[in-house]
Formats: C-alpha cells, sequence, structure tokens
C-alpha cells in the first residue's frame, strides 16, 4: 500500500505552507515541507596536452 505524499517547495510563503499543511492533515496525506538537494561535485576539467598554450 503506497502513501500519498505532497511536497512544497521551499519559495513557497508561510501561510501557504500553512495552507497545505492543514490541507494533508485533513486528507490524510503525508506532508514534506522540501526535498533536500543532492549536491554533486563536478570533476575538474583536465588539460590533456599539459596545458592551454597554443
Amino acid at each position: 500500500m503506497h502513501t500519498s505524499t505532497l511536497h512544497a517547495l521551499p519559495s513557497c510563503t508561510p501561510t501557504r505552507v500553512f495552507e497545505l499543511r492543514r490541507a494533508a492533515q485533513a486528507m490524510g496525506v503525508r506532508y514534506i515541507p522540501g526535498k533536500p538537494r543532492l549536491n554533486s561535485t563536478k570533476a575538474a576539467p583536465s588539460t590533456p596536452f599539459g596545458g592551454d598554450a597554443a
């Protein structure tokens, strides 16, 4: 059995978050205020021939 979830963006106003939380509670939906962002590190660019000289 799957549970319904409601995600709110961090840019939502506090009053909108309050309304969403109340609506989710009334409908039995799990409320998640925001998803954590996964930070990925990018590899440094490599210079295949030892430098940028022409």
